[in-house]
């Protein structure tokens, strides 16, 4: 058909142009700007310079940060308490039966007052916000109620977060050009990245979310496309899953997810296995201290021991089921209602396992496991919109699988499968309502603990949720077998006469 041929070429012609060496800088730099732009004009971006407000947990990290710029430890009692009030205090909470000091604060073996957080995002801003404190020293009058030590000004704090957020677009500019090898394409993913995910909001927020989407993506870089120095890719990938679970516990899945990636990939390319012990072992020696961590504060070892001195923990096996479609379906607070083009994700599965099925498992693998703690979350729902959050080192591989949606359907233009794609999508949208009248929002409030099985119609909605992600793929798979199919020999046949 003219207008498919049509279709194709325009496409082509322009691919060649943005396959230029230069024109892959200037994109990029174009994307970036675009960000900055959307950027600037939110209250979270001009904050920084004015009325340094955080909210929810920001101010757990503002105090960890402040606590380590002042005394060099994560021991906030000084900022509540003189040293001669502590050993009252200390005695009260122990008094009550409870270690929680406050909420998400709680008191530690060695007298101390520390937050339920962990301290990775502290340590990373601490450089910059030293920077303010000299530069642009405190002035109480002028300073927050909530957090009364600020400086003046945090511009040295947002220039930082700003870096952070250029490196998690150049890492994944890396990652989507090595995938597609077509920075049309990548720009095409990328403005779904910018004008509608969560990731320009949460890059200048004080949440460990977007540093740990920023580490995931080195470690994917180095596992999938490596750095030409063997050494210095080893050592990226070594930084990078080290560090992730410092910037909160339900990361520790991701790293794990990444190491097995990390083997996978390399049992198959035939690496030596001594360079695979190496790596392991760095890795098991620089875990030492993560744990240590731990103990040092509750004399256990476990990364959920801190919780269990708060007195709550925050992930619960039977809160999965919910939460595994809750995370996407949930009328309030769902990823996808918010997001709508992660629906590709589903038919996008398909298409990449028939292009290259060591990539998807190297793509898929640490993105599950880490999907699979969140959805064990039983803080679900609550401000900010945490779904949209939780999911946010997972917004990379999302896109990707989109853009395989893409590229299939540049590649192998057909007016049957667009509209296979459109009446799939909107029937599903339109049925929104009919579909998930019946989840009530109890399962994004308030008690958490509540969050599980409890009515019948629960176990209907998770089947309905289940076949809404199943469909997709089957169906996909039958037109591509039969549908599709016939399309291309019949297109090869036109095109060979």
């Amino acid at each position: 058909m003219p207008s498919i041929l049509g279709f194709k070429h325009i496409f082509l012609r322009i691919e060649t142009l943005f396959k230029k060496k230069q024109a892959k800088g200037v994109l990029l730099c174009l994307l970036i700007a675009l960000l900055f732009l959307k950027m600037s004009n939110e209250n979270v971006f001009r904050r920084f310079l004015s009325n340094r407000e955080f909210s929810g947990d920001e101010n757990k990290y503002m105090r960890m940060v402040q606590s380590l710029a002042a005394d060099g430890d994560l021991d906030l009692s000084n900022l509540w308490y003189e040293k001669k009030e502590m050993k009252a205090v200390w005695e009260k909470i122990l008094s009550s039966g409870s270690r929680k000091f406050a909420d998400l604060y709680f008191l530690a073996i060695d007298g101390g007052i520390y937050a339920l957080h962990m301290p990775g995002v502290a340590f990373l801003i601490l450089p910059a916000y030293k920077l303010d404190s000299v530069v642009f020293p405190n002035v109480q009058k002028r300073s927050p109620a909530s957090l009364p030590f600020l400086p003046r000004k945090l511009l040295f704090t947002l220039l930082l977060l700003a870096t952070l957020a250029v490196l998690n677009f150049a890492l994944f500019f890396r990652l989507a050009n090595h995938v597609f090898n077509s920075p049309f394409l990548v720009m095409i993913i990328f403005f779904f990245l910018i004008y509608n995910s969560p990731f320009p909001h949460y890059s200048f927020t004080v949440f460990p979310d977007c540093s740990a989407t920023l580490f995931f993506l080195l470690a994917l870089n180095c596992i999938l496309f490596p750095f030409r120095s063997r050494n210095i890719n080893d050592c990226l990938l070594v930084l990078g899953i080290a560090l992730i679970p410092w910037l909160h516990q339900r990361f520790i899945p991701l790293s794990g997810g990444l190491f097995l990636a990390f083997l996978i990939n390399h049992k198959r390319s035939g690496t030596p296995r001594r360079r695979l012990l190496l790596v392991a072992l760095v890795l098991v020696v620089l875990s030492l201290p993560y744990f240590y961590y731990f103990y040092s504060l509750t004399g256990n070892f476990s990364p959920l021991s801190t919780s269990k001195f708060f007195g709550r923990v925050h992930l619960s096996t039977r809160v999965i089921p919910i939460g595994f479609f809750g995370l996407l379906f949930s009328p309030s607070q769902g990823g996808i209602w918010k997001y709508p083009w992660i629906m590709f994700f589903f038919f996008g599965i398909y298409w990449a396992i028939k292009k290259d099925n060591k990539l998807t498992l190297g793509l898929l693998l640490p993105a599950f496991l880490y999907y699979l703690v969140c959805a064990a979350s039983t803080t679900l729902g609550g401000g900010g919109s945490p779904a949209g959050r939780f999911l946010l080192p997972l917004i990379p591989i999302l896109l990707i699988f989109v853009g395989v949606v893409l590229q299939d359907l540049s590649k192998q233009f057909s007016y049957p499968k667009l509209a296979y794609y459109i009446i799939f999508i909107s029937l599903f949208f339109f049925g929104k309502r009919m579909l998930y009248l019946h989840f009530a929002d109890r399962y994004v409030q308030p008690p958490y603990s509540t969050i599980s099985i409890t009515e019948p119609f629960d176990l209907g909605w998770i089947i309905e949720s289940t076949a809404i992600i199943l469909v997709p793929f089957l169906s996909i798979f039958l037109s591509d077998k039969f549908l599709f199919a016939k399309k291309r020999v019949l297109d090869k046949k036109q095109s060979g006469a």
